[in-house]
């Protein structure tokens, strides 16, 4: 066989050996698919995926920024309903994270004033800027003052859910009387209470049918799970509440108020 012609079946015969076997690798790929349903496996787990990603957002949201309990008694009455309200709050870390945002910025807004009024103090001792240095001084005092009282993330007269002192596996809706170094008068005016560091003083509403503060005492702020911003009773009503329309402090029970 001339050498040409042999060349020529060699190559026809090696192309027709690799089209065979990548149709037989087109073959087995096809049983495959067929066979392991691969579109529906991944369709499963985007599926699962989002599922997850969805209850971790959930949890996420419940856990740190904000949420929702039932509640019922008479304890709060008439602020709440002692048939059952819906009670949403707002987390405790998400309170705190944004008292120290709120802090940061009055820092920063403190400093922008110093510089302005140190400018003025070095380079212009005109009388007509005396006015705006003073201006300046009091608004950086107010600031300070601010700052301070933002050291309590909690105030007087804010309603919380907590975890009962006395019970771990309940939780109870009160007001906060006092914060830490106040000191207020109790048992009818009998006696009074320093309220230590890190801990409140709480009531419910309803001081005939509550049992709070005043039988075990001051509470770590610790217990504090999240501040109440809104009621829903039911076909009935709905309110914001902690604002000065629902906050019943009385300033005759205080011998001393911090901040």
């Amino acid at each position: 066989m001339p050498y040409t012609c042999y060349r020529t079946y060699l190559l026809k015969k090696y192309g027709l050996t690799k089209r065979q076997e990548g149709y037989n690798i087109n073959v087995t790929k096809n049983r495959i698919e067929r066979n392991f349903n691969f579109g529906g496996i991944f369709h499963s787990l985007n599926f699962i995926k989002n599922i997850t990603l969805s209850l971790l957002f959930i949890y996420g949201v419940n856990n740190y920024v904000f949420d929702m309990t039932l509640t019922s008694g008479s304890s709060m009455y008439p602020l709440i309903n002692k048939d059952g309200v819906i009670l949403f709050y707002i987390c405790d870390c998400s309170l705190r994270f944004f008292n120290e945002l709120k802090n940061m910025a009055i820092y920063n807004y403190m400093n922008i004033l110093y510089t302005i009024y140190n400018i003025i103090h070095r380079n212009f001792d005109n009388i007509n800027f005396v006015k705006v240095k003073n201006t300046i001084a009091n608004k950086i005092e107010n600031l300070k003052n601010k700052i301070k009282s933002n050291q309590n993330v909690y105030k007087r007269g804010d309603v919380v859910l907590l975890i009962s002192p006395i019970n771990s596996n309940k939780r109870v809706c009160k007001r906060i009387i006092g914060i830490e170094n106040d000191k207020l008068y109790v048992n009818d005016f009998n006696s009074f209470v320093e309220i230590p560091q890190n801990h409140i003083w709480i009531e419910g509403d309803n001081k005939l049918d509550s049992f709070d503060s005043r039988n075990y005492g001051c509470v770590n702020i610790n217990l504090v799970i999240g501040k109440i911003f809104f009621l829903l009773d039911p076909f009935r009503s709905f309110s914001f509440i902690n604002n000065k329309g629902n906050c019943g402090i009385e300033p005759d029970r205080f011998v001393h108020m911090s901040n």
